[in-house]
């Protein structure tokens, strides 16, 4: 399985990048992104292992596209995406954003909000951790020790 970036040949390699040397690549990276692909096979792809391998090499997130697609509307989503990911930091949650915003802005343009155009999209990695739960707020803290120390006192002065 490899991926294969052109059709000339450089002189250094054979311009493609096989799994066992992405396991190699040591280089962490926050985001890959892959926009658009076309699979040799179309019964099998191999993206799960190419992101797996990846992932081990230090990439803590993957955008990929699922099948090929090229022009405005891809070019659209992606930028959607990439300044939702500014924003936000999540890969998963960027993704989902400029995908509604996509939609929202195709009024007079229906056509291209079939699936073709914006549900190839994946985004793979590590899933970002949950908000934290809603704490007690300081105020009551502050509260109940002061009652716990004043029904204190007022037991030890009886």
């Amino acid at each position: 399985t490899f991926v294969y970036f052109s059709d000339t040949a450089d002189s250094l390699s054979d311009n493609r990048l096989y799994l066992k040397e992405a396991y190699r690549i040591k280089k962490p990276a926050a985001l890959y992104i892959l926009p658009s692909v076309l699979p040799q096979s179309m019964s099998h792809s191999a993206w799960q292992p190419l992101a797996e391998a990846l992932e081990y090499s230090g990439c803590q997130s993957l955008l990929l596209h699922r099948w090929a697609t090229t022009g405005q509307p891809s070019t659209e989503l992606l930028e959607l995406f990439l300044n939702r990911r500014i924003a936000m930091g999540s890969t998963s949650g960027s993704l989902m954003e400029a995908r509604r915003e996509y939609m929202s802005r195709l009024a007079n343009r229906p056509e291209m909000g079939h699936p073709h155009f914006w549900a190839g999209y994946l985004a793979y990695g590590t899933p970002e951790a949950p908000p934290p739960s809603a704490s007690i707020p300081r105020f009551w803290i502050i509260a109940a020790v002061a009652g716990l120390i004043l029904i204190g006192w007022l037991v030890r002065l009886n």
